[in-house]
């Protein structure tokens, strides 16, 4: 059973490696996100919006809710870093 990392705990090298990590990967799916939104919005432009299939959008537009939890555990260990400077 996975345990919740207590960031309070952790040395502040070891979270800002964590961090970085974090940040790297929610950037990668960000920007895949955009890449197949994009991808998607040219398809429907090229073919027309009148053969828009709106059950093959919902996926592209559940992804981000998707990424919230990285964002989340991302933010919650920035507030730790920012704490610890103080």
């Amino acid at each position: 059973m996975n345990k919740k990392p207590n960031y309070s705990e952790m040395p502040t090298e070891e979270l800002q490696i964590l961090r970085d990590k974090q940040k790297k990967i929610w950037t990668t799916f960000a920007s895949i996100w955009i890449v197949i939104l994009l991808v998607y919005l040219g398809i429907n432009i090229y073919k027309g919006f009148e053969k828009f299939n709106f059950p093959a959008s919902i996926p592209i537009f559940i992804l981000p809710i998707t990424l919230l939890p990285i964002y989340t555990t991302f933010a919650t260990m920035d507030k730790e870093l920012k704490s610890r400077k103080k």
